[in-house]
């Protein structure tokens, strides 16, 4: 079983993002300090307008590259924190629920039979006993009548923090969101122009 927890890969994660957020804002803080030397495109041929037209372009330049590096970066960082946190759910799901491996066809059936009252007394029962087979097959047909959490009350300590772990992972629509370009698009700052150029109390040039 895997050592990162869910809240693990997600606390990780949010480390990375602010991480390549915050070395794109230092970047960019960088070059609106840049400034072009009279060498560079004939740069002392020209008059202040052509400068402030050229030192903003040059800015503008760097900046653009910057962000498409840090795009680059957070993209494969968000798509492997949704890899990573896919990978963890399925496995946690497995160990709780355990997908028929050790649940018999007549456990299903028993638990998928029973009202809901004989379902939670199945789930205390199997609680109470460490039957891990009878335990997966009535979390299985709670599950499908929406009746997992109230179950789940019943279960030993590491089976409970298990349900709690993958009830807290994002679900899927949530994470097509924010793995998806206009997303990435929109949480990767663009530098205005003003940021890269701010009026200055002396001459940039």
């Amino acid at each position: 079983m895997s050592e990162q927890r869910i809240s693990d890969i997600q606390a990780k994660h949010s480390e990375a993002a602010a991480s390549i957020l915050n070395g794109l804002y230092r970047r960019y803080d960088e070059i609106a300090e840049e400034k072009l030397d009279d060498g560079e495109l004939h740069f002392g041929r020209l008059d202040d307008a052509q400068k402030a037209a050229a030192l903003r372009d040059h800015r503008l330049d760097l900046a653009t590259k910057a962000r498409r590096e840090a795009k680059h970066e957070y993209t494969e960082s968000v798509r492997s924190y949704r890899e990573q946190l896919e990978a963890r759910k399925a496995e946690a799901e497995a160990e709780l629920y355990g997908h028929g491996d050790d649940s018999s066809a007549d456990l299903l059936a028993r638990a998928a039979l029973a009202s809901d009252q004989e379902l939670a007394n199945l789930a205390q029962l199997a609680s109470k006993t460490g039957n891990t087979a009878l335990r997966r097959a009535a979390l299985v047909a709670g599950e499908q009548r929406g009746l997992a959490s109230t179950l789940a009350e019943t279960l030993d300590d590491q089976a409970r923090e298990l349900y709690a772990e993958i009830s807290d992972a994002p679900p899927t629509e949530v994470l097509d969101r924010v793995t998806g370009d206009a997303a990435i698009d929109a949480v990767v700052p663009v530098a205005g122009e003003r940021q890269l150029s701010p009026p200055a109390t002396v001459s940039p040039y």
